[in-house]
């Protein structure tokens, strides 16, 4: 559950209803997080073995710093995760895109994805658990709140809302998987009856 536990030491992660603090990603910007961050670093994953050398995630740490992002790789149950996370210590300059999390070496073709882990109760615990328990290829947890944007640019369950970088997480896995059968794609949402 070190995942887990990651997200609730550090519930900053995610920029809250009304902050106006998501900074949608240019194209350029998109273009770049596929061609030298996600794409590369999802081949990595792929081909991960025990003993692997971590040096090689070198060039895509450094390629996901420009952005702020760093990259940890964390063991859980003898399963190693690439995890493509925010710098929490960049202040003023996160963008909030998102967690981006590749099982290294062997894994089933699923994505899970979280794309509202706080205003949807109960699944961000869900969904990382549920990645794990499938053995799933990535997991992606949005970076803010479904309104943390009056214009909203933070649904991501919005069809028309595709110029996001956990749009484009979800597009390369699947690009990916070509050729080798459609992966699975489980969203993760939690619905409560209205207040009345």
């Amino acid at each position: 559950d070190t995942l887990i536990e990651h997200f609730r030491s550090t519930p900053e992660i995610l920029a809250p209803r009304g902050s106006e603090l998501y900074r949608p990603p240019t194209m350029p910007e998109l273009l770049y997080f596929d061609e030298a961050v996600i794409t590369p670093l999802l081949a990595y994953a792929r081909a991960w073995r025990p003993g692997h050398p971590l040096g090689e995630l070198d060039s895509i740490a450094v390629a996901a710093a420009r952005f702020r992002y760093e990259l940890a790789v964390y063991e859980v149950d003898d399963a190693h995760f690439v995890v493509l996370a925010e710098d929490m210590a960049a202040g003023g300059g996160r963008r909030y895109w998102g967690t981006y999390a590749f099982r290294a070496g062997q894994a089933e073709p699923v994505i899970v994805e979280i794309p509202h882990p706080v205003g949807e109760f109960g699944t961000l615990d869900m969904g990382i658990r549920l990645s794990q328990d499938l053995s799933a290829r990535a997991l992606f947890i949005a970076g803010a709140h479904r309104a943390a944007n009056r214009d909203g640019s933070t649904d991501w369950t919005d069809g028309e809302n595709t110029r996001s970088v956990f749009h484009l997480a979800h597009q390369i896995v699947v690009r990916d998987s070509a050729g080798l059968g459609d992966p699975l794609v489980a969203q993760i949402r939690g619905f409560r009856p209205k207040d009345r």
